[in-house]
């Protein structure tokens, strides 16, 4: 069974159950899906986690998004 492939439906599972328990209560509810693997080198820590950040994505999403890109593995 490939482990990040693993990893990865869990992590889907998690959001998708998220956003469906925000749309059932009228809550706002918000999702991105990327597509990092042809960019995945080029990415800027610092930058990346500044903007979201500024633009006010929640704590746990950054910290999310963090551990993603500066694990540097696909």
């Amino acid at each position: 069974k490939n482990k990040s492939r693993s990893v990865s439906k869990k992590l889907f599972n998690i959001y998708f159950s998220n956003i469906l328990v925000n749309f059932q209560e009228d809550s706002a509810v918000s999702a991105a899906f990327l597509d990092i693997r042809s960019a995945y080198d080029n990415v800027l820590v610092d930058i990346l986690i500044k903007t979201i950040v500024k633009l006010g994505i929640p704590p746990d999403t950054c910290r999310f998004i963090y551990n993603l890109v500066s694990a540097r593995q696909v």
